[in-house]
């Protein structure tokens, strides 16, 4: 396993963010937005300097995260949404496979094995069979898109809190559909435990169930505590800090035989503070927790 970074969680400025992961030997990196765009709202030319900032540091794109299927599963839902991080608002699911063919783009030209899905804003607390199943047809769309358009990389999706398939659960009743052999999965548990379950053993167990094992291909990392107030149940935490048992699951992933990234998605501030410190706080909480798993950093900045 390796660590990596989601930059937009240092700052805007990709610089900045590429000089902090290098203080922790960090060499693949998640682009969300730079410079105050999303990724899919560059230009050529800011394509192309991306390209060249991340490759003179002898680093890597891991992952193009954009906003695929950040919108309303139907044309009546209007009342979940969440942050799209400059992405544009209130696209039909149609629209969106034009998305998708621009994150492939970008992955082409960073040289990126991944790029991202969601399963539609959460409209409805209940996860129905017949969601599910509109939810499923709806990715088989996007992964015809990605068969038609020849290129070697692998469509993710993330289970996000504020979507249909949120937890790990919800992960495993989505994999029971059929037609989604080419989905992979982004595992995050901190999005799980905002979903109100416990991510390990409890989600993590549920993703592997079935072909899951074999679609586990990138996790995020943040963590998180309950907050007794029934209004805002839940806040973030710095990695190692909150209440999602990070060494264990680490462990876990290093038992099942996990050698991808483990993407640090920091989202917690600390008073007063800004992106860069509190990233660097996690960083060190997640080295902590890889250690405490009994994990140590090889040569090669993989942790075994």
């Amino acid at each position: 396993m390796r660590l990596g970074l989601i930059t937009d969680e240092v700052g805007q400025d990709l610089e900045e963010a590429l000089d902090l992961a290098e203080e922790f030997g960090i060499r693949d990196v998640e682009l969300r937005s730079v410079w105050g765009k999303n990724v899919i709202q560059l230009s050529a030319e800011e394509v192309a300097r991306v390209g060249r900032l991340i490759r003179a540091r002898g680093m890597r794109v891991v992952s193009v995260a954009g906003p695929v299927y950040k919108c309303h599963l139907h044309s009546d839902e209007k009342q979940k949404t969440g942050d799209l991080h400059g992405a544009p608002e209130d696209l039909p699911p149609a629209a969106h496979l034009e998305l998708l063919r621009r994150e492939i783009a970008l992955a082409e030209e960073w040289g990126a094995p991944f790029v991202r899905t969601f399963a539609f804003w959460r409209d409805q607390e209940s996860l129905s069979e017949t969601i599910l199943d509109e939810v499923a047809a709806a990715l088989r769309r996007l992964l015809e898109v990605m068969a038609a358009s020849g290129s070697g990389c692998r469509l993710l999706l993330e289970n996000e809190h504020a979507c249909y398939v949120g937890s790990g659960a919800e992960v495993e009743a989505l994999w029971q559909r059929p037609g989604l052999d080419g989905l992979g999965l982004i595992w995050d548990p901190g999005n799980a435990f905002w979903r109100g379950e416990r991510p390990y053993p409890d989600g993590f167990r549920a993703v592997l169930r079935g072909p899951g094992g074999e679609r586990l291909l990138h996790v995020h990392v943040k963590d998180a505590r309950r907050t007794g107030d029934q209004r805002h149940p839940y806040a973030w935490s710095a990695v190692g800090e909150g209440e999602i048992d990070f060494p264990c699951q680490f462990a876990a992933l290093a038992e099942m035989g996990y050698q991808g990234v483990l993407s640090l998605e920091t989202h917690w501030r600390p008073a007063g503070g800004n992106g860069k410190e509190a990233s660097r706080h996690s960083l060190q909480g997640m080295v902590r927790a890889l250690e405490k798993a009994g994990l140590t950093r090889d040569e090669e900045g993989d942790w075994k």
